[in-house]
């Protein structure tokens, strides 16, 4: 199949695809699918049952919840994931979730190659276009953790697959685009901009603009509303976090220079001591000694308001500076336990989702790992270039599967192992107990020292 005929398909014709002979011409995509679903064979089988990295804790936490009947959206992260996986908390199998998000970004290859083929694209350059998805290792790192990435990007590429299918946008699709674009908003509220290049595109179609543009922003709206709704009525606030000047503040303390800015009393405190070269973000946002969580707000002021006013002011006083800045780029670590278990992940130390020490988020796989070896908690190796994250899952498979098995940690608040923090080197924190030592997290290295006693930021 060279072409489609952009008006539609008859169900004759559909069918005929769906055999031997039709499938063959798709050749190319069948084999590469092949070869991704047994990559993510060997990622799934090394780093049984998922990957954890902090904010993974906060969404089992809350889907705990929800299952308990207690339906309080989270005041950090956006809910909608922890929603999505009820069902797999109901059962207490963690490992389903890496393996649906598996399945989920071969959709999302899927969904590649059949709009390039609908667009008129050769089959062999369809199929090339997929091999970002099925085999880049940063996608497939990101399959394994317990993250939002792969189902924001599944409903974002659906939705926008919807629109372009046709150069006749019927209303019905154009809603459903909307809905998924909304949900997806549910997943993670930096996804609010995507509304923009779908409304530009339904702007420049042809014929009932205005019946294509209703039913997109309406039913965008209507789960982000929704949405926004909940959270107003659990925490007093028509927003998606509680976090935006925390999350602001890590993002300016990089770079604020506070030299010639005129700046309330109380607000002198948030002003970084550290040259600005030695600063790390993580630490501004998350680490219990921030300044952000030892300064003192005025009575009649909220802390996070007074310290997104600081953030504002820094960057009305150095325009352009937030542009310029970016995270610091750390090395991925793979902390090792007993007989080369590639990871002690929760301990039971209170309100640590909340913290987080300077460098713990933020995990890139563009510099060196330590591979997980038996009883080895020092060695670092470093791996050439993208096929680091195939190696590493596939090493810690090798070296790394003793004593795992499947399970769920109960992440329940007054569980022992509810509140859970992460593990980390030189932490002096104790192992994990044997009924969360499955679980495998990977986390960069940092220079700073960790958060010395599981404090959450202070409110």
């Amino acid at each position: 199949m060279d072409r489609l005929d952009r008006g539609g398909l008859s169900l004759a014709a559909r069918a005929e695809r769906l055999t031997p002979g039709g499938l063959r011409r798709h050749w190319v995509l069948v084999l590469l699918l092949v070869l991704g679903a047994a990559l993510r064979e060997v990622v799934l089988a090394a780093y049984h049952p998922a990957l954890i990295f902090p904010d993974s804790v906060r969404y089992l936490q809350y889907a705990h919840n929800f299952t308990d009947g207690r339906w309080s959206p989270d005041a950090l992260r956006q809910s909608g994931y922890s929603v999505l996986i009820i069902p797999i908390a109901l059962l207490h199998d963690l490992w389903l979730i890496p393996l649906a998000q598996h399945l989920a970004g071969l959709a999302t290859a899927v969904l590649v190659y059949a709009v390039l083929i609908r667009l008129g694209a050769r089959t062999w350059l369809a199929a090339l276009a997929t091999i970002p998805v099925l085999f880049d290792p940063l996608q497939l790192v990101l399959e394994q953790y317990v993250l939002t990435d792969v189902w924001t990007m599944l409903l974002i590429m659906t939705a926008l697959v919807l629109l372009v299918w046709d150069k006749e946008v019927s209303g019905g699709r154009a809603a459903v685009s909307g809905l998924l674009l909304g949900v997806a908003v549910m997943f993670r509220d930096q996804e609010l901009i995507m509304i923009v290049p779908a409304v530009w595109y339904v702007l420049l179609l042809r014929g009932r603009r205005l019946i294509r543009l209703a039913a997109l922003t309406g039913c965008f709206l209507f789960p982000v509303v929704g949405y926004l709704g909940w959270f107003d009525a659990a925490h007093g606030r028509f927003n998606f976090t509680t976090f935006d000047g925390a999350f602001l503040y890590g993002r300016v303390a990089g770079f604020a220079d506070c030299q010639g800015l005129n700046l309330p009393g109380y607000e002198r405190a948030l002003c970084p001591a550290e040259p600005a070269a030695r600063r790390v973000a993580d630490f501004y946002a998350w680490n219990p000694e921030s300044p952000q969580w030892t300064f003192t707000p005025p009575a009649n002021r909220s802390r996070d308001a007074v310290v997104r006013d600081f953030g504002l002011r820094i960057l009305r006083h150095q325009p352009g500076r937030l542009r310029r800045s970016r995270r610091p780029r750390l090395p991925l670590r793979v902390l090792a336990g007993p007989r080369g278990r590639a990871g002690r992940v929760l301990a039971g130390v209170p309100a640590v989702p909340d913290a987080g020490s300077a460098g713990q988020a933020g995990v890139r796989l563009d510099r060196g790992a330590r591979l997980p070896g038996p009883g080895d908690t020092g060695r670092t190796g470093r791996l050439p270039g993208r096929l680091r994250a195939v190696v590493l899952p596939a090493g810690a498979g090798v070296r790394g599967r003793a004593g795992a098995g499947p399970g769920w940690p109960d992440l329940r608040p007054g569980r022992p192992e509810g509140a859970a923090a992460v593990h980390r080197q030189r932490s002096g924190h104790p192992p994990a107990p044997d009924h969360v030592r499955h679980l495998r997290l990977a986390v960069p290295a940092s220079a700073a020292q960790p958060d010395p006693g599981g404090r959450g930021p202070r409110r």
